[in-house]
C-alpha cells in the first residue's frame, strides 16, 4: 500500500467562547458562517485553489445545529467540486482528532492530495 507524508499547509480557528447568536434575534450567526470563515483562511495560507481539494472530513455537528447533512451542505456552500470523500465523524470527546486523523489518512493512502479536516 502507497504511504505517502502529509503536512500541514493552512489552519484556522476562532476564539473559544459563544460565537453564535441566540435564536430569535434579528441577526443570526449560523454554523456554516462560521465554518466558511475559517476555510477560506486556511486555504488562502495554503495557497491552494478549491479545485485541489479532494476530501472533506468534518466532525459531526452538535444536535442544535439546525442544518442537516452537515458535511454535504458546507461541499455546496463552499462550491467545492469535490470527486473524493465528503464525511461526517464522531469520536465521543475526540471527534476534532478524529477528522485530522482521517483527513491524513486521505492523503497518506493517495486516496487525496489535499484534504481539509473541519469542525
Amino acid at each position: 500500500m502507497m504511504s505517502r507524508q502529509v503536512t500541514i499547509v493552512g489552519a484556522a480557528g476562532i476564539p473559544c467562547g459563544r460565537v453564535q447568536t441566540a435564536p430569535g434575534l434579528d441577526l443570526q450567526v449560523l454554523e456554516h458562517e462560521v465554518l466558511a470563515a475559517c476555510v477560506l483562511e486556511a486555504v488562502g495560507q495554503a495557497g491552494v485553489s478549491k479545485e485541489s481539494i479532494d476530501a472533506m472530513v468534518l466532525c459531526h455537528p452538535r444536535p442544535y445545529t439546525q442544518q442537516l447533512y452537515f458535511g454535504t451542505f458546507m461541499a455546496n456552500y463552499l462550491r467545492l467540486p469535490s470527486n473524493g470523500v465528503v464525511m461526517e465523524v464522531v469520536g465521543n470527546g475526540m471527534t476534532g482528532g478524529l477528522a485530522f486523523d482521517q483527513a491524513a489518512q486521505m492523503i497518506e493512502t493517495g486516496r487525496a492530495d489535499v484534504a481539509l479536516a473541519l469542525g
